[in-house]
């Protein structure tokens, strides 16, 4: 059964500020054409508090990101972890908190 808990799923453009992130309200983010694929990062608004999920990354692997980041905050030990003063985390904190999840 999942947690009575409102998070936003975001994936966002790299080189946005994460304050300005919060703008975004889903996946569909416009880019300029560029001679690169563009890189885009997974973020989580939970309670005015952004995490950022990973690195640079496809868009595809960004939602993949934000798919097992949902996962995990929906488990009760990765309230605890979200709910630290710090709003930013690395994604790989966040994967440690899932193999906690895992282990209990």
């Amino acid at each position: 059964m999942r947690c009575a808990v409102a998070v936003q799923l975001l994936v966002v453009p790299t080189d946005l500020a994460a304050n300005e992130a919060s703008r975004y309200n889903g996946v569909r983010v416009h880019m300029p054409l560029m001679p690169e694929p563009p890189r885009f990062q997974a973020v989580i608004s939970l309670h005015g508090h952004l995490l950022i999920v990973g690195e640079r990354a496809t868009a595809l692997e960004a939602a993949r990101l934000h798919d097992l980041a949902a996962i995990a905050l929906h488990g009760a030990g990765a309230i605890p972890f979200l709910n630290q003063p710090a709003a930013m985390y690395h994604y790989n904190s966040l994967l440690e908190v899932m193999d906690g999840l895992v282990q209990q």
